[in-house]
C-alpha cells in the first residue's frame, strides 16, 4: 500500500469512528431524557431561541426566573407547592453537561441559584442549551426570563466589575492620546515590568485606561497600579485582550468619539528597553496611515500584531473600533481569537478602506535575516558542536539558523517576534516577547548569551527575576 493510499484509509477510518462517537452520544441523550419528561419551550424575547427546561417527572411545578446570563447563569425558584428542600441544577450545552449547581429552599419557599458554565465554551447556539433538573422538577410554560440571551459584546462587558470603577471616566481622559493596556499576571508575577511600561507611555504623553484579568491580585499590588494608571477596571478573566479592549470602548464610548488617537496594547513584552518615542511621536508611518502595528504575521493571511495597534483620528472618526465590537464573536480558545480577532480585525479594517502600516515589516526581517546569515555562521564556531548523522560537526545555533533560513526560503510565515526576535533589537525595537523567554517554543539556541550582547545588565537582571534561563 502506497503512502497516499496509507493516509486515505486512516482519513476514512478517523471519519468512520466520529461518525460512531456522533451516534453514541445522541444515543445517551435520548437514554437519559427518556426518563425526562419536558413540557415544551418557551421563546426568550420575540425572535429568540428557545431555551429549554427539563426534568424527570413528578408534580412539582416551580416558577423560574432568570436575571442574569453572564458570565453565570443566576435566578431564583420557588418551591411553594411541595416538600422538596433541595435541587441539583443541570446546565446541558449540545448533549454535554458542562456545568451543575445544587439550590437549597429557604424560609421563604424560594431559592437563589448560581450556576457557572465553563467560560471557554461557545455560546452562539443557544437553542442547544437546556438547563435540567435532576432533582426533578419541571418547568410550566409561565416561567420567565428577564433578559434574553445577550450579545458577544455584551457578554464581554457583563465581565467587568463594574462595582469597582467609576460610572464615568475622569475628565481628563474625554480626549488626548489613550493607551489602553490589557494585562493579565498568573499568582506571584512581579508589577515591575507593567508598572514600566505606563510610565513609558506616559512620559510620551499616552494616558493610560489598564484593564486587569488577573484572578487574584494583592490590595498593595493593585493600589500601585492605580496609583500609576489614569483609570483602572478590573473584569473577570474570559476573553483574553480583545474582550478587554472591546468592553471598554463599549463601556466608554466616548473613548473613541473624542480621543485623538487610542493604542491597544496588552503586557504579554518584556520591556521597553528603549524609548517608545519613535513609535508613539507623530511620524510618517503615522501620518501616512489610519491604523498601525509595531510587527506584522503572514500566518493565514497578513495582518498587524494585536499587542500593539495604533488608531489615529481618521481611523476613530470612521467608529472602526465599536463597528469591530459589535461583530466580534466572543471566541473561547487562543487560536480561535488569533482568527476571530487579529486576523479579522486587519480585514474589517482594510473593508472599511483604513490605510494599514507596520513599522517592522515582515519582508525587512526576513530580507535581514538572510543578508547577515554568514555572519550568524560565523559567530557559531565557538560554541560546543555535535555531530550530525553524517559525521559532520555541527552547532545547535548552526542547525538553528540553516533552519530558519530554509523555512524563509520556502515561504514559510514565521512568528517574526520568535524568529527575528534579537533582529528587531538592534533596530530599536524596545519588546521581547514574554513566551519566547518563558517557553523558548522556537528553541532558540543560547538565548541568554545572546540576550546579555542585546540589553543592559538592569534589563537582563530584570527578566532573570522573573524568568529561568
Amino acid at each position: 500500500m502506497s503512502s497516499d493510499e496509507r493516509i486515505t484509509s486512516l482519513e476514512d477510518q478517523l471519519m468512520s469512528v466520529k461518525r460512531q462517537l456522533r451516534a453514541a452520544k445522541r444515543e445517551l441523550h435520548e437514554l437519559r431524557h427518556s426518563k425526562s419528561f419536558r413540557i415544551g419551550s418557551f421563546l426568550v424575547g420575540a425572535s429568540r431561541a428557545p431555551l429549554r427546561l427539563v426534568g424527570r417527572g413528578n408534580q412539582f411545578l416551580p416558577k423560574l426566573e432568570i436575571e442574569k446570563w453572564v458570565p453565570f447563569i443566576e435566578g431564583t425558584i420557588s418551591f411553594e407547592g411541595s416538600d422538596l428542600k433541595v435541587l441539583h441544577l443541570v446546565v446541558e450545552i449540545e448533549n454535554e453537561d458542562v456545568a451543575e449547581a445544587t439550590v437549597y429552599r429557604d424560609n421563604n419557599d424560594k431559592a437563589r441559584f448560581t450556576v457557572k458554565y465553563p467560560p471557554s465554551h461557545q455560546f452562539d447556539n443557544w437553542n442547544a442549551i437546556s438547563l435540567r433538573w435532576d432533582g426533578g422538577f419541571l418547568t410550566p410554560s409561565g416561567s420567565t426570563l428577564q433578559q434574553p440571551p445577550p450579545t458577544a459584546l455584551e457578554r464581554a462587558v457583563a465581565t467587568v466589575k463594574e462595582h469597582r470603577i467609576n460610572n464615568q471616566l475622569p475628565a481628563s481622559l474625554k480626549g488626548g492620546d489613550i493607551a489602553i493596556v490589557s494585562t493579565f499576571r498568573p499568582p506571584g508575577r512581579s508589577t515591575h515590568s507593567l508598572l514600566a511600561y505606563i510610565k513609558s507611555l506616559a512620559v510620551n504623553g499616552f494616558q493610560t485606561i489598564v484593564v486587569d484579568t488577573s484572578e487574584s491580585v494583592p490590595q498593595e499590588d493593585e493600589k500601585i497600579i492605580r496609583s500609576e494608571a489614569d483609570y483602572y477596571i478590573p473584569r473577570d478573566n474570559i476573553g483574553w485582550d480583545f474582550s478587554s479592549w472591546l468592553s471598554t470602548i463599549a463601556l466608554f464610548p466616548e473613548l473613541e468619539s473624542n480621543s485623538n488617537r487610542i493604542i491597544l496594547t496588552n503586557d504579554s513584552n518584556f520591556g521597553p528597553f528603549s524609548t517608545l518615542e519613535t513609535y508613539l511621536n507623530p511620524n510618517d508611518l503615522s501620518k501616512n496611515h489610519d491604523v498601525w502595528g509595531l510587527t506584522e504575521s503572514l500566518q493565514y493571511v497578513p495582518h498587524l500584531r494585536s499587542y500593539f495597534l495604533g488608531f489615529e483620528r481618521s481611523a476613530l472618526n470612521q467608529k472602526v473600533l465599536s463597528g469591530f465590537a459589535n461583530s466580534y464573536r466572543f471566541p473561547p480558545d487562543k487560536r480561535s481569537i488569533i482568527l476571530n480577532g487579529e486576523v479579522a480585525l486587519t480585514q474589517f479594517l482594510l473593508e472599511k478602506g483604513c490605510r494599514i502600516g507596520v513599522h517592522h515589516s515582515y519582508e525587512s526581517l526576513a530580507d535581514e535575516f538572510l543578508e547577515s546569515f554568514d555572519q550568524r555562521i560565523s559567530t557559531c564556531s565557538s560554541e560546543e558542536s555535535y555531530f550530525d548523522p553524517s559525521g559532520k560537526a555541527q552547532s545547535p545555533a548552526v542547525s538553528w539558523n540553516n533552519h530558519v533560513a530554509s523555512e524563509i526560503s520556502r515561504n514559510v510565515a514565521l512568528n517574526p517576534t520568535h524568529y527575528f526576535w534579537d533582529i528587531l533589537i538592534e533596530n530599536g525595537y524596545p519588546f521581547i516577547k514574554r513566551e519566547l523567554l518563558t517557553q523558548n517554543p522556537t528553541h532558540v539556541p543560547n538565548l541568554r548569551q545572546r540576550l546579555r550582547h542585546l540589553l543592559s545588565r538592569d534589563d537582563l537582571n530584570q527578566i532573570l527575576n522573573e524568568v529561568k534561563l
